[in-house]
């Protein structure tokens, strides 16, 4: 019995609906199957409009079709394929699934293709499920991590792409604050899910006429100094340094322990890169199609935690059957037994091929990386790339432009900066962070300021997660600190609701973050009511909500604090600002991917101590956290006014 080619229909829950139909006996038996597949697309066109009525109705009727055609023919199969897909793109996978074994047992054993077919829409059937439940557990990251993990590696088990390994791996990284040893498995995911992404990249190229050498291009995850792209030129900036905090107290509940970290700074690079394309909301670095047959990505400074598929076009190689380690020619690609598949279809309507105009610059610098627009990626590594730039002397030469992301965060913090360093506008471009992943800008010399990653021990990582260079830190400490005018600390007081307001007394500054989306602190109302109570007198106690301050306030406020207090969050970015032997107590995290104000600290010579968040596999994705007992914030308190102290005047008695 011969099969009639799927037929692509309308969409329903936001997938698209391929309908199976088979030859059968009966003109009316063909109807009732053709009115199952018209009743569907029918209800799928209502569910799209958000007619929920009118959608069930017509589900109802595709029922009642299929009641008529069993009916009919019982012994036939068309029925049951069709209602089988119907059930699939309503997310009913038990139904689907009694439905295919059904259909499955009125085909012939002979016919081998399509006992395979149905193999494989039962293998959907499955997939879908535990990509259901993977989302019931996880919950936007607020439910059983644990179990969400499970479901993605059956998923998986079912179907190996390289987007499941990246949202396992994210899994992970939570999780990693309870599983230390989660880190180096999402670690490994993500590296695995990029190399794939690479080779999708390539096929893409391919298949739009671009010829890539095999072995010639290169998958740039972090750059060593040593291996850089064909005609590219390189400089080392500043030095390799090591650097410590030895005895950062740590407290838990009402234990303090002692820890050392010790950091190794990398190689900090100016490389000056021809022929670039800058992609993506991430600004992934490629070098532009047919420039040169040894192709080449770089992924910036976050290496695999950007998410290559989101920045550039590639063909979806693992969803169609490809070997592993599969790269396409421009001839393979001609010859293909499969259609290409586009990563993504329905997002990327471009199928690789830029349609938008790209513009063209000459020489630039690009700030542009993952994430850059959030305020700690853009007090470290974005800054950290301008002050390269400025140290470099490259703002000498009038034709050098530099990218910058589109200004749209909520207090325009990133042109506050930029005016503030005093960079002419005329030199700016701005970069649409929320568009297309796709080719935006190409670039004939691209200067590239970037560093190999830092390293830390003991840490079974060996490094964290978007840590900068310990001189590119002091740089950027220097260079904004050379520029303000800092709001003096009277004047700060003034404007704030603070306790004692005594400008001759330290000033201790608590980082809310209740107005934020996450990583409440359940308790923080409460500890800063114990800190007042305590603090009245011996300093000013100010509560630090980045909302109500210009950025050249927020720098004078954090330059002028003696002891800095909050939960792990942009707010604590501004301790790159902090003068040397300031203390910085940082409510975080157990995991090894969360050193980023650790790591400042230890940059900047401040003090540093890690109060402890009750363990909670879901780390820093949960919406609130909290402490692990009720003797933390005693603890806390004590630990505060202890550092206080180190600041009292001291005095002293007329000498006789």
């Amino acid at each position: 019995m011969a099969w009639i080619v799927p037929l692509r229909c309308a969409l329903l829950c936001g997938v698209v609906l391929h309908i199976l139909c088979m030859h059968a006996n009966g003109d009316a038996y063909d109807d009732k199957c053709n009115e199952i597949i018209a009743q569907a697309q029918a209800s799928a066109r209502f569910h799209n409009a958000d007619d929920v009525d009118k959608a069930e109705k017509a589900a109802n009727a595709a029922q009642d079709a299929f009641d008529a055609a069993k009916k009919m023919q019982p012994d036939e199969p068309q029925a049951y394929a069709n209602m089988a897909v119907f059930k699939y793109n309503t997310n009913s996978f038990d139904e689907s699934l009694e439905l295919w074994a059904l259909a499955k047992a009125r085909i012939e054993s002979t016919n081998v293709q399509m006992h395979q077919m149905i193999n494989s829409k039962v293998k959907d059937c499955h997939f879908g499920k535990a990509s259901m439940a993977r989302d019931a557990a996880y919950a936007e990251g607020q439910g059983n991590i644990t179990e969400a993990i499970e479901w993605g590696l059956q998923q998986l088990q079912l179907k190996p792409s390289p987007t499941i390994k990246r949202d396992v791996a994210t899994m992970m990284m939570m999780k990693s604050e309870v599983a230390t040893e989660d880190a180096l498995t999402a670690h490994k995911l993500l590296t695995e899910a990029t190399q794939e992404y690479f080779r999708g990249w390539l096929s893409g190229q391919a298949a739009n006429g671009v010829s890539c050498s095999k072995q010639g291009s290169v998958l740039f995850t972090e750059w060593t100094g040593v291996r850089l792209p064909k005609g590219s030129l390189a400089a080392h900036l500043g030095p390799v340094d090591n650097y410590a905090l030895v005895k950062i107290p740590t407290i838990n509940g009402a234990n303090t322990k002692h820890a050392r970290v010790v950091y190794e700074d990398p190689l900090t690079l100016h490389a000056k890169l021809p022929n670039v394309a800058i992609c993506g909301n991430d600004g992934v670095l490629t070098s532009i199609p047919g420039s040169t047959k040894s192709c080449w990505v770089q992924l910036r400074s976050p290496g695999v935690f950007t998410d290559l598929a989101a920045n550039v076009q590639l063909v979806s190689l693992w969803s169609m059957g490809a070997p592993p380690m599969t790269i396409l020619t421009p001839n393979e690609v001609k010859s293909l037994p499969v259609p290409l598949v586009w990563h993504n279809p329905l997002n990327l309507p471009n199928n690789g091929q830029t349609t938008t105009a790209v513009q063209k610059l000459d020489k630039a610098i690009s700030l542009v990386s993952m994430a850059t627009r959030s305020y700690y990626h853009w007090v470290t590594e974005a800054l950290a790339r301008l002050v390269g730039a400025l140290h470099w002397d490259l703002l000498e030469d009038p034709d050098m432009r530099i990218i910058v992301p589109a200004d749209d965060t909520s207090n325009r913090f990133i042109s506050q900066y930029m005016n503030l360093l005093d960079i002419p506008k005329d030199r700016l471009v701005l970069y649409n962070t929320k568009a297309n992943n796709d080719e935006r800008i190409h670039v004939k010399e691209l200067h590239n300021i970037e560093w190999t990653r830092v390293k830390s021990t003991p840490d079974p990582m060996q490094y964290s997660h978007c840590l900068v260079p310990k001189f590119l830190l002091n740089q950027v400490r220097s260079a904004v600190m050379q520029k303000l005018t800092p709001t003096p600390l009277a004047e700060i007081l003034s404007k704030a609701d603070v306790v004692t307001a005594d400008s001759s007394l330290p000033l201790v500054v608590v980082a809310s973050r209740q107005q934020e989306k996450m990583r409440i602190l359940e308790e923080e109302a409460e500890l800063i009511s114990k800190l007042t109570q305590n603090l009245r007198g011996a300093a000013n106690l100010l509560v630090f909500v980045s909302s109500d301050w210009t950025i050249a306030q927020a720098i004078s406020i954090f330059s002028q604090a003696k002891v800095v207090i909050g939960v792990h969050g942009g707010a604590l970015a501004n301790t790159v600002f902090c003068q040397t032997g300031t203390t910085v107590m940082e409510i975080g995290f157990r995991s090894a991917l969360t050193q980023h104000y650790q790591h400042i600290a230890a940059a900047q010579g401040l003090r540093y101590t890690k109060i402890r968040l009750a363990a909670d596999e879901g780390g820093v994705g949960r919406h609130t956290v909290r402490f692990p007992s009720t003797d933390t914030i005693p603890t806390v308190v004590a630990a505060v006014k202890a550092e206080v102290q180190r600041f009292k005047p001291q005095e002293h008695k007329d000498e006789l």
